[in-house]
C-alpha cells in the first residue's frame, strides 16, 4: 500500500502531468490494472517512460495518483454548489447530478472508480482517503445535518440517510454501464435522487383525486 503520492509530483508541469494522467485513465480503463503498460501510457502522454518513472516509484503509486486526480476533478466542480444558499434538498440534487454529468462525460472514469475496488478491494491510501472525505463526505454530510436543523428534511438518523445517499449515487454511477444504451447517467441519477429526496423532503402533499376515492380505513 502506498500511502503517499510522492512530493515530487508537483513538481510536473501542468501540462505534461493532466496528460500523463489523462493518459493513464484511459490505459486503465481500457485493459485494466494488471494489464496496463506504463510505456503505452507514456507513448499516449507524449513524454518518456523514464518521465513517468521520475515522478511515480511505480504503477501502483500511478493508478492511486491517476485516482486522485480523478476524484478532484470533480470534487472541484462541487465546490459553488456546497457554498450555495440553496435548501438542503436542492443541494443534495445538484451536488448529484453535477457529478453524475463529470462522470458521463468522462466515462473512463468510472473504469478507474471500479478497479479500486476490483484490484485493490477498496483499501485506499490515507492521503486519498483524507481528501474524499475532505472534500465530499463531511461536507455531505454538513449538507444533511444543517437541512435536518433547518428542518427542511424529516430525517430521524441522518447518518443512515447519509450512508444511504452514497449507495444510491455510487451505485448508480457502477451500475451506468449496464443501462447507458437505454438511459444516460444524468437521467438515471435524477431518478434516484429525486426518489430517494420525496421521502424525506419537507412538503406538503396534496391529496389526489385517486386517493380521494379511497375508502376510510
Amino acid at each position: 500500500m502506498i500511502d503517499d503520492l510522492r512530493p515530487n509530483i508537483t513538481e510536473i508541469k501542468i501540462e505534461k502531468r493532466d496528460a500523463i494522467f489523462k493518459a493513464a485513465i484511459d490505459v486503465f480503463a481500457e485493459f485494466g490494472y494488471q494489464c496496463a503498460d506504463v510505456q503505452e501510457i507514456a507513448n499516449r502522454a507524449g513524454v518518456g517512460k523514464g518521465t513517468v518513472y521520475r515522478y511515480f516509484i511505480n504503477k501502483e503509486q500511478l493508478f492511486w495518483a491517476t485516482s486522485l486526480y480523478v476524484i478532484q476533478s470533480w470534487c472541484e466542480l462541487l465546490i459553488p454548489i456546497f457554498e450555495s444558499r440553496d435548501d438542503a434538498a436542492t443541494k443534495l440534487r445538484n451536488l448529484t447530478i453535477e457529478r453524475s454529468r463529470f462522470f458521463e462525460n468522462h466515462p473512463n472514469c468510472i473504469e478507474v472508480m471500479a478497479l479500486q475496488r476490483a484490484q485493490f478491494r477498496g483499501s485506499i491510501p490515507e492521503n486519498i482517503h483524507k481528501y474524499f472525505h475532505n472534500q465530499f463526505f463531511d461536507p455531505i454530510m454538513k449538507v444533511i445535518n444543517d437541512g435536518v436543523a433547518r428542518r427542511e428534511l424529516q430525517i430521524d438518523d441522518p447518518q443512515a440517510f447519509f450512508h444511504t445517499y452514497c449507495a444510491i449515487t455510487h451505485g448508480a454511477t457502477i451500475s451506468y454501464c449496464h443501462f447507458e444504451k437505454f438511459i444516460s447517467l444524468t437521467e438515471m441519477t435524477k431518478l434516484s435522487i429525486d426518489t430517494l429526496l420525496n421521502g424525506v423532503q419537507k412538503f406538503t402533499c396534496p391529496t389526489t383525486d385517486s386517493e380521494k376515492s379511497l375508502p376510510a380505513q
